[in-house]
C-alpha cells in the first residue's frame, strides 16, 4: 500500500473512531498510534483506498460566464442606476444582470420570461423550485415605420427610491416610456405602463409602437387550463383574461397540488398614437394568488376605480414609506451609496411588503436569489438556507423587526417535519433541513447528500437569529403566544440529545457534521457547531425563564462543556477535531487528513455574529490571521464582509478596509448593481446573501452595533469615503430612533418610545448615564463607545455564553496520547531500519 494510501485509511479510521462507530478507549486510541507506525513501513499490507465524499456547488463551480461588460451607471442620483445599454448575451439581453421589481408577494426579473409567486414551488423534495408563470408585463417596445427610429435614443433606469423600472426611447418629436412595477399596497398586481408623448403640443402624424413581450413557452412547472374572458371585470381598452391551474408535482407525497389564479392583460401587436391624439398611456396587469381567485379578481378589479396617476402614485408613496420604515445611509462616496441603496432595495424587494391593501398571505422565506429568481437548478431553486438566519436576518431586524419576525414565522410554522427529522435519526427536539421550500421537508438535491445529513449548524443558526429577536424586541407575545418559547427550547433539546458525553475529558462532543467550511464534509467536534449548539442552550435557559417554565439543569452542564477546541500552541481555534492550518500542498501524503483550504469564513464566525466570550482574546487576533491565510480567494463575499469586522474589533484599520473593500467590489455588476454570489464566474445572481453581509459589515463593523440580550452596544467609525453613517428609523426595544455617526460626533433623535421599556444610553468613555427622550431634540455627544437599555431589566440571569476551561487532567490525556504516537512511530522506525538491512 502506497503512503497515501495508508495515510488515507488512517484518516478513515480517526474518523470512525470520532463519528462514535468506537468508544474511546485508551488501548483504540493506541491502534490508531501503531496504524500510523505501520504507515511508515512500506508494503507490509495493502488496504482498498477509501472513495471521497466531496461536495461540490455545482452552480457555482459550472458557472464561469463573462460578467455583463459595456455598461456603466451615468446617473449622479444615489437611488437611481442608469444605463444607455443592457448586459447582453449573443444578441439577447443577459437576465442574469438585470434587476428585479417584487414586494414579496411576487416578483420578475426585468424582460425575464417569468413571473414568480412567494410559496408557489413545483417538483418533489430536492427537484423543488419555483414554480415559473408565464410574463405577461416583459414588455418592449420599438417603432415600427424606419423612418421614425432616426435619431432615436434609449436609457433604461431602476428607481430603487420608488421602486420602479423605466425604459425610455426618445426621438426629437416624441418620448415613449415603459414602466414596470410590482406594486407595493396593492401587492397581487404587477404592473406595465406604456406611454408616448409629443414634445410639441400639437399633433402630428400617426405614431406605431410594435410590441413584443418575453413570455417565454408554457409553464413547465403548472398545468393551466385554457384561458378565459374575465367575468365581472370590463374595463375600457384592457382586455382581460382568466386562467387557472395547479402545479404538476407536490413537494411532498400526500401533499395537496397548489392551485394558482391569473387575470392578466392581453397584449396587442400595435400600439398607436393618432394624428390627433399628443399623449396616451396603456396599461398591463397581472394580478396572481394561490389562495383565492377572488383575491386575485378583486385586486385587478381596483384598476377600473383608480386612474393610472393614482395608481402609480400610491406604489411610490408606499415605497417611500417602506424606505422611512428603516434604512441605512452614508454621506460621502457616491459609489458606496449606491451599493448600500441597491443592497436595501433588493432585499426589500423580497421581503413583505410593510402594509397592503388586501391580507398577505404566509411567507415562505427569503432565498439566496430573491423572490425574482429560483428555476429548476438555477439560484438555488429558491429553497430557504441558512443564508436567511445568518446573513439576510441581522441586518434587517433593526430596520424592519417584523419582517425578521416573518423570517423566523416561516420556520415555526414549519417545526412539525423538524421534529420528525429529529426522531428519525433518533435524537429530539427540532432539527430543520438544510434546505426548506413549502412544507418544510428537506428538498436537498441529491447532488449533495453529505449536505442534507451533515450540515446540522442551521438549527443552530435559526436558535441565534431567534436570540437577536428576542434582544433587539423582547417580544414577549411572539414568545408566549405564537409559539416562540416551544421553539427556541425545542432547538435546544436537539442539540443536547445530539451531544454525547466523553468521560475521560469531562466533555460533550457533536460528532459527524460538515461545518460551513464544505471543503470537509464529514468532521468532529466542528467548532462552529458547537459554539452554535452552546448559544442554543445558554438561550433556552434564559428564554425559560422568560416564559416562567422549568429549564432542567442537565442541560446547562452540555452548554458548559460542549467540546470547543483550542490550540494552546498556536493560541486559536480548529475549524474542527484533527484540522491543521499548515500548508501541506508539497506533502501529498497528509493532504487528505489536514484539507488545510478553507471555503468560507467557519471558525472566524466565533467572535462575530457569535461573540462567543473566550478567556484569551488574542485568540481572535490569531483565527482571523491564520483562516486569512488558508481561506479559498474564490469564497463568496460574506466571508471577507466577517474578516472585515473582525479586523475592526482588533483594530487593524487597513485589514478592515482592505476586506470590506474585497466584500463588495468583486461581486456587484454594472449597471444595476446586481450582485453575484462568485467573485469569478457568476453562481446564484442576485445575491441578497452577499448583500446582507456587506450590509453586516457596515451596520457590525463600521457602526460597530452588538445586539446583547439586554442591550444595544456600539462604537462606530467610518467607511472609506464616507463622512457620516447615519441609521435611519433604526428600532430597538419598540423605540424608533436616528442615529448619525461622523468622525467627531453622534446625534441621537428619539422619535418613539415604548413607555413599557424606556431607554437609557450609557457612555462607556465619560462614564455617564442618560435617560432618553422622545422628541424632536438631537441628544449630541462625542463619538465614543456606548449601549442602549432599560432600566425594566427582564429579571432573568443572562446567560454566560462560553465553555468552561478544559480540565488539567483531560489536557494530561492529549500530552499522554502524543507522547505514545512518538515512542511508538519511533520503535516501529527502529524496527524497519533494523530489518531493512
Amino acid at each position: 500500500m502506497s503512503f497515501t494510501h495508508c495515510i488515507d485509511k488512517l484518516g478513515e479510521v480517526k474518523h470512525i473512531v470520532g463519528a462514535g462507530h468506537f468508544k474511546m478507549e485508551y488501548y483504540k486510541m493506541s491502534f490508531i498510534y501503531i496504524l500510523l507506525g505501520l504507515c511508515m513501513v512500506p508494503s507490509m499490507f495493502s488496504l482498498p483506498a477509501a472513495d471521497e465524499d466531496v461536495h461540490q456547488n455545482a452552480e457555482w463551480k459550472s458557472s464561469r460566464h463573462k460578467r455583463a461588460s459595456g455598461q456603466r451607471d451615468i446617473s449622479t442620483q444615489p437611488l437611481i442606476f442608469e444605463s444607455t445599454s443592457l448586459p447582453v448575451s449573443g444578441n439577447a439581453v443577459d437576465t442574469r444582470y438585470m434587476p428585479v421589481v417584487g414586494n414579496g408577494h411576487l416578483a420578475t426579473t426585468i424582460y425575464s420570461n417569468a413571473i414568480y409567486v412567494n410559496g408557489l414551488y413545483n417538483g418533489r423534495l430536492g427537484t423543488s423550485h419555483r414554480a415559473r408563470i408565464p410574463s405577461y408585463n416583459a414588455i418592449r417596445v420599438d417603432f415600427r415605420n424606419n423612418a421614425d427610429k432616426v435619431d432615436a435614443t434609449r436609457s433604461y433606469q431602476l428607481q430603487a427610491g420608488n421602486g420602479l423600472w423605466i425604459s425610455t426611447l426618445e426621438t426629437p418629436e416624441v418620448t415613449v416610456s415603459v414602466v414596470i412595477y410590482a406594486h407595493q399596497y396593492y401587492h397581487h398586481l404587477l404592473i406595465t405602463r406604456v406611454a408616448i408623448a409629443r414634445k410639441e403640443t400639437e399633433t402630428g402624424k400617426d405614431i406605431e409602437l410594435s410590441v413584443t413581450n418575453n413570455r417565454g413557452p408554457d409553464s413547465e412547472d403548472i398545468d393551466f387550463r385554457t384561458e378565459v374572458s374575465c367575468a365581472g371585470i370590463n374595463i375600457p381598452e384592457m382586455d382581460c383574461k382568466y386562467i387557472t391551474g395547479t402545479i404538476k408535482e407536490p413537494e411532498t407525497t400526500g401533499s395537496e397540488k397548489t392551485v394558482v389564479h391569473v387575470y392578466y392583460t392581453g397584449i396587442p401587436n400595435t400600439l398607436t398614437l393618432t394624428a390627433a391624439e399628443g399623449s396616451k398611456s396603456w396599461l398591463f396587469a397581472t394580478s396572481i394568488d394561490i389562495t383565492s381567485s377572488r383575491q386575485a379578481q378583486s385586486a385587478y378589479g381596483m384598476l377600473r376605480d383608480l386612474s393610472l396617476e393614482e395608481l402609480e402614485g400610491a406604489h411610490v408613496r408606499r415605497w417611500r414609506d417602506n424606505w422611512d420604515d428603516g434604512r441605512i445611509e452614508i454621506d460621502g462616496s457616491l459609489e458606496l451609496k449606491k451599493i448600500l441603496y441597491a443592497s436595501q432595495y433588493y432585499l426589500k424587494s423580497s421581503l413583505p411588503a410593510p402594509e397592503t391593501h388586501q391580507s398577505k398571505n404566509e411567507f415562505f422565506g427569503v432565498s439566496p436569489g430573491g423572490l425574482g429568481r429560483g428555476a429548476e437548478g438555477m439560484d438555488y431553486q429558491g429553497h430557504v438556507f441558512w443564508d436567511q438566519e445568518t446573513w439576510i436576518l441581522p441586518p434587517i431586524l433593526l430596520l424592519q423587526p417584523s419582517a425578521a419576525k416573518d423570517m423566523l414565522k416561516y420556520r415555526i410554522e414549519r417545526m412539525r417535519p423538524a421534529y420528525k427529522r429529529a426522531l428519525e435519526d433518533e435524537y429530539q427536539g427540532l432539527r430543520f433541513p438544510w434546505e426548506s421550500a413549502s412544507t418544510g421537508e428537506d428538498v436537498t438535491p441529491d447532488t449533495c447528500i453529505a449536505c442534507r445529513e451533515n450540515e446540522q449548524h442551521v438549527t443552530a443558526d435559526i436558535a441565534f437569529a431567534a436570540r437577536l429577536y428576542v434582544a433587539a424586541t423582547r417580544d414577549m407575545r411572539w414568545l408566549e403566544d405564537e409559539d416562540g418559547c416551544e421553539f427556541i427550547i425545542d432547538m435546544a433539546k436537539f442539540w443536547v440529545s445530539r451531544a454525547k458525553y466523553d468521560a475521560n475529558m469531562d466533555r460533550y462532543h457533536i460528532r459527524g457534521v460538515m461545518p460551513p467550511d464544505e471543503y470537509h464534509t464529514k468532521v468532529d467536534d466542528s467548532v462552529y457547531t458547537n459554539v452554535g449548539a452552546s448559544l442554543s442552550i445558554h438561550m433556552a435557559n434564559y428564554t425559560a425563564c422568560l416564559c416562567e417554565q422549568r429549564f432542567p439543569e442537565e442541560w446547562d452542564d452540555v452548554a458548559s462543556k460542549l467540546h470547543v477546541l483550542y490550540d494552546e500552541d498556536k493560541d486559536y481555534h480548529p475549524e474542527f477535531d484533527g484540522y491543521s492550518p499548515e500548508d501541506t500542498s508539497q506533502n501529498e501524503a497528509f493532504s487528505n487528513i489536514t484539507n488545510e483550504k478553507v471555503k468560507q469564513a467557519d471558525a472566524i464566525l466565533l467572535g462575530y455574529p457569535f461573540t462567543f466570550d473566550f478567556t484569551n482574546r488574542e485568540a481572535r487576533r490569531n483565527d482571523l490571521n491564520i483562516y486569512r491565510g488558508v481561506t479559498d480567494e474564490s469564497a463568496p463575499g460574506t466571508t471577507w464582509a466577517m474578516f472585515s469586522i473582525g479586523y475592526r474589533e482588533i483594530g487593524d484599520d487597513d485589514q478592515q478596509r482592505e476586506t470590506f473593500e474585497k466584500s463588495y467590489k468583486p461581486y456587484v455588476c454594472e449597471p444595476f448593481k446586481v450582485w453575484t454570489e462568485a467573485s469569478e464566474g457568476v453562481g446564484a445572481t442576485n445575491f441578497l446573501t452577499g448583500m446582507g453581509g456587506f450590509l453586516q459589515a457596515i451596520l457590525f463593523g463600521y457602526a460597530g452595533f452588538r445586539l446583547q440580550l439586554e442591550s444595544l452596544y456600539f462604537n462606530a467609525t467610518l467607511p472609506p469615503g464616507a463622512t457620516a453613517l447615519k441609521m435611519v428609523d433604526m428600532d430597538y426595544l419598540g423605540a424608533k430612533l436616528n442615529m448619525e455617526f461622523n468622525r467627531d460626533q453622534i446625534k441621537i433623535v428619539l422619535k418613539e418610545m415604548n413607555p413599557a421599556l424606556p431607554l437609557e444610553i450609557e457612555l462607556l468613555d465619560e462614564e455617564r448615564v442618560v435617560v432618553l427622550k422622545p422628541g424632536p431634540d438631537e441628544f449630541v455627544y462625542r463619538n465614543q463607545a456606548a449601549r442602549f437599555y432599560t432600566s425594566k431589566s427582564s429579571g432573568c440571569l443572562l446567560p454566560p455564553d462560553r465553555v468552561l476551561p478544559l480540565k488539567s487532567g483531560a489536557t494530561d490525556i492529549h500530552r499522554t496520547h502524543r507522547l505514545l504516537f512518538v515512542v511508538l512511530s519511533s520503535l516501529l522506525l527502529c524496527w524497519y531500519a533494523v530489518h531493512r538491512r
